[in-house]
């Protein structure tokens, strides 16, 4: 898989964290699922703040 040179390393994580959420609760596993969600949204954050103080960074 290759990443556009425009994306952060955290947006990468970010989608693999919801396709493997996705993935968990198809095997009815909501409590593990929540916890990627949760991860999922700490990077969401962390980048938002990133993107505000302009410091997000092009690789």
């Amino acid at each position: 898989m290759t990443m556009l040179s425009t994306s952060h390393p955290l947006q990468y994580i970010a989608e693999v964290l919801t396709q493997m959420a996705t993935t968990l609760r198809d095997f009815e596993m909501q409590e593990s699922a929540q916890l990627l969600d949760k991860a999922k949204a700490d990077i969401d954050h962390k980048l938002a703040e990133k993107v505000r103080r302009g410091t997000l960074e092009r690789q």
